[in-house]
């Protein structure tokens, strides 16, 4: 196969016009990935680990979203898919329900297409939505109004 240097620098270069864009996540086991392709993580579904959601933290991260136009959410596929799906729903976002594992599902069977596969979901994603890094709040390319 080829050396992890060449995949590396493939994702870094796909994920580069993500760089600085708001992204929310289902549950904090995102924290090393979203660091590596500079994501910032806006807030999560899942509060603490384990325990669900109520209605007050969906509907203040619904607002959350709302107002910093947060519209692409991440999530492992072993979670409730319903919840993310409902929150997506809410603020016109896309979900990307993703394997977090090698295995997690068919044709992820190696860690390079884990990340194949990671990556070019949130590509999609982002594309899908519309959102630029100029266009994000959060991000460090965004307007200084």
């Amino acid at each position: 196969g080829k050396p992890l240097i060449d995949s590396l620098g493939g994702w870094m270069q796909q994920m580069l016009p993500l760089r600085g864009m708001e992204i929310v996540t289902y549950h904090k086991n995102w924290v090393y990935f979203l660091s590596l392709f500079s994501l910032e993580e806006a807030g999560t579904v899942e509060p603490k680990p384990g325990i669900p959601p109520s209605p007050r933290h969906v509907t203040e991260l619904v607002d959350l979203m709302r107002v910093r136009k947060i519209r692409v959410i991440l999530a492992a596929n072993y979670f409730d898919e319903q919840k993310i799906r409902t929150v997506a729903k809410r603020v016109d976002a896309v979900p990307v329900i993703v394997p977090l594992y090698v295995g997690g599902e068919e044709g992820v069977n190696t860690v390079f297409e884990l990340m194949d596969h990671w990556t070019a979901q949130l590509v999609a994603a982002y594309g899908a939505v519309g959102s630029t890094p100029a266009e994000s709040p959060g991000s460090p390319l965004g307007s200084a109004s």
